[in-house]
């Protein structure tokens, strides 16, 4: 098989691969890409919130404390100490979370807002 670069569009870069059985050509398929110079609208130096988890240890519920914005739709999951998840679901408005029905013990809490973990953070459970 041959790849060669065929057509002169600018901003582009097209190539063809040809098969051949070293006789007969067996087929042609050609590509074409769109190259740019712009850099991506993401970016991923977002300020990252400085959250904390309060009381810990806790009894009842926790709080998540240091978000700005709480309209913004937080996502949460707890694990076991096991790695076992436990419960998870969307950060309440008072960023109150119950765990009086998990047993006593070590949890991890992730907090998530749509692009990425705001935080990983370890809390106790005592009865």
């Amino acid at each position: 098989f041959d790849v060669f670069p065929y057509g002169e569009i600018p901003d582009t870069e097209s190539y063809c691969l040809t098969v051949t059985d070293g006789v007969a050509i067996g087929g042609q398929q050609c590509l074409t890409l769109a190259v740019t110079d712009t850099k991506s609208a993401v970016t991923t130096d977002l300020p990252i919130p400085n959250v904390t988890i309060m009381p810990n240890p806790a009894g009842s519920y926790i709080f998540a404390r240091g978000l700005d914005n709480m309209q913004f739709g937080y996502r949460y999951e707890i694990f076991s100490i096991s790695g076992a998840e436990v419960r998870h679901g969307l950060l309440p408005a008072d960023a109150r979370i119950n765990v009086q029905d998990l047993p006593s013990g070590a949890y991890r809490l992730l907090l998530f807002d749509s692009k990425r973990t705001l935080t990983n953070t370890a809390f106790t459970v005592l009865h």
